[in-house]
């Protein structure tokens, strides 16, 4: 199979990672259909072939450029209409300086990687084109092991399914705002319009209504990113499963013909090779963009449990409720990519056992020597996603991120507690001073 049927056979499998990230902004590319000739034994046959490419007047380009432009001509109007209420929606939360900074500094950080992310996707659109084609390149040349239906059915089946669990984390949060207010607000009488949510319903406050459309847009739907890189993570987890297929077959069957067992220890040798390479070559194109993802999922977590206690001490039980599971949201992205990468060392140590299983009796010399060799490599060079070689991106990375969070959001509600006392004591003070 040639690279272009390849990526004719993953692009539909793609289809819910590709749309995320181009709805994001992240990828702007396009699916095409451009026509290739098929050539059969009595004639060649037109047919049409999906292929991804860049077009400057494709929806995903054109979409993100009017984003771009709302969102700044928004800006300027928000601020603008602030400063004319009075500097009303930040006045609020700048009653305690921790809290002023902290807020401040996650809005600044996560506005600055939404966009950062954006602009840095159009300027390395040649690098992620060539990134796809490399993956198309290297599986075409073992489509063999891993084209067979039941194998790619399998993937788009938890391609789709880890897609529609992350609209899940998205959406979800998202509703509690207005509906989780507006529900205290009917059957408890709460009626405080420092809470956003309801205000925003009750007076209609437009400009309040698309800051929160941008804000969820920007920071929210960042998370559609991690579909986009762990697809190429399912995919080498998907070729090590054929991979364990093949060897199974070859262990349990006794009437293979010697040549069929040289040809399937053949496969799987030429398999571990292209998904070692491909491996590799993922920790180097992404190993950054990586890093920064867990950079940020830490401090996202960090913030909006942060924001959540803020809320909570001003009355904004939707806002709370919305943070928390917002972080929650940023720790599922976190748990994905250790999962993944976790499934990918398991699946070599699978492949390891189900090596050392064979009988090399009915192989002959030459089989023995090639089963002997594939055996040491797969021991030998482990798989792992290690991304800039800092660290290795498994389940135990992340349950010691988790660890280091409980600690630092102890430690940070402490320091909240210290600065409201200490602006309280101040407060007092001068009160007393006065009445002197």
């Amino acid at each position: 199979m040639d690279p272009t049927s390849v990526e004719n056979l993953l692009l539909p499998i793609l289809k819910y990672p590709l749309l995320g990230v181009q709805i994001i902004g992240y990828v702007p590319l396009t699916t095409v259909q451009k026509p290739v000739e098929i050539i059969f034994k009595i004639k060649s046959s037109p047919q049409l072939s999906k292929s991804l490419q860049f077009c400057w007047l494709g929806i995903p380009v054109l979409a993100q450029l009017f984003t771009l432009v709302a969102f700044s001509i928004f800006s300027y109007l928000f601020f603008t209409s602030d400063q004319q209420k009075g500097g009303f929606h930040v006045h609020q939360y700048s009653q305690l300086s921790t809290d002023f900074i902290i807020v401040s500094s996650m809005t600044l950080i996560s506005l600055i990687n939404a966009i950062g992310s954006r602009i840095h996707g159009f300027f390395t659109v040649r690098d992620t084109l060539e990134f796809w084609r490399m993956h198309c390149h290297e599986l075409a040349k073992i489509s063999k092991i891993w084209t067979h239906p039941e194998f790619t059915d399998l993937l788009r089946k938890q391609v789709q399914s880890q897609f529609f669990w992350t609209i899940f984390c998205v959406f979800f949060p998202i509703f509690t705002i207005p509906f989780f207010d507006l529900i205290l607000f009917n059957a408890f009488g709460v009626s405080s319009f420092r809470v956003s949510g309801l205000r925003m319903v009750v007076e209609m406050d437009f400009s309040l209504f698309l800051g929160i459309i941008f804000w969820m847009y920007f920071t929210y739907l960042h998370i559609l990113l991690s579909n986009w890189i762990t697809f190429f993570v399912m995919v080498y987890n998907l070729v090590l499963k054929c991979a364990i297929k093949e060897v199974e077959a070859l262990r349990m069957s006794d009437d293979l013909q010697d040549f069929v067992r040289l040809e399937k220890i053949d496969d799987v040798t030429r398999s571990y090779d292209v998904v070692l390479g491909l491996v590799d070559y993922f920790n180097e194109k992404l190993g950054v963009r990586l890093v920064c993802e867990v950079v940020n999922s830490i401090a996202w977590v960090l913030g909006c449990t942060y924001y959540a206690i803020i809320s909570y001490k001003m009355g904004e039980i939707g806002s709370m409720l919305t943070n928390l599971l917002a972080g929650g949201m940023a720790i599922r992205s976190l748990y994905t990519y250790g999962d993944h990468g976790e499934t990918l060392e398991q699946n070599r140590i699978i492949l390891v056992k189900r090596l050392c299983d064979v009988k090399g009796t009915n192989l002959g010399p030459c089989g023995m020597e090639k089963l002997r060799f594939l055996k040491e490599k797969v021991i030998n060079c482990k798989l792992g996603i290690t991304p800039g070689k800092f660290f290795t991106l498994n389940r135990s990375f992340v349950l010691s991120v988790w660890s280091a969070l409980f600690t630092l959001l102890v430690v940070m509600a402490q320091l909240r507690d210290s600065d409201e006392m200490g602006s309280a004591n101040v407060g007092n003070s001068i009160v007393n001073a006065t009445v002197r």
